[in-house]
């Protein structure tokens, strides 16, 4: 199977597993933070002004609701403007058959709990102090880059390194990047 439909697949399964997703930015520190615990989504992550980004997310969202495998519906609350993704009832495709033993048989239900409850700006924060460590950045640098970022704030902090001990990624950065 091609890697991009096998990683646009995955994407949907995860939305299915997830319910609902409020967000883009939520949704693609969900996937980066899923696969750093060794859940292969099949993602490339480059970094950005919120962390790692995976490229190619924006993408596989339009082909799933241009297809009818998930909706997209845009919400304000406290006049922000958001998107709300879900899966659809009835995909007009059955594709169980492709879909991720690691999410089909619940292995990663704790991990998706804690992830689809985290507010974004503690996946924000936990993500950027992952791949940054990852990088062989220093704490104290890493600190400094979070502190710098436009999303920071300091009550997100605290949470984001629970989230992180919480998965399992507090410790031994993953050997890819």
């Amino acid at each position: 199977m091609n890697q991009t439909v096998t990683t646009v697949f995955n994407l949907c399964f995860l939305i299915q597993a997830l319910g609902q997703i409020e967000g883009r930015l939520k949704l693609g520190k969900i996937i980066y933070l899923l696969e750093e615990t060794g859940c292969y989504l099949g993602f490339s992550f480059e970094n950005s002004h919120c962390g790692p980004w995976p490229s190619e997310l924006p993408a596989a969202l339009d082909w799933l609701e241009t297809n009818g495998y998930i909706t997209r519906k845009e919400v304000e609350t406290e006049g922000y403007a958001g998107l709300i993704y879900q899966p659809v009832e009835k995909p007009p495709m059955p594709i169980d058959r492709f879909f991720p033993h690691h999410l089909k048989y619940g292995d990663l239900s704790r991990q998706l709990e804690i992830l689809k409850s985290a507010p974004a700006g503690v996946l924000i924060l936990a993500s950027m102090r992952r791949y940054h460590l990852n990088k062989g950045l220093s704490p104290r640098r890493v600190r400094k880059i979070l502190a710098e970022c436009l999303y920071y704030e300091e009550r997100y902090n605290r949470p984001a390194q629970k989230l992180l001990r919480d998965l399992g990624l507090n410790r031994n950065p993953s050997p890819r990047v």
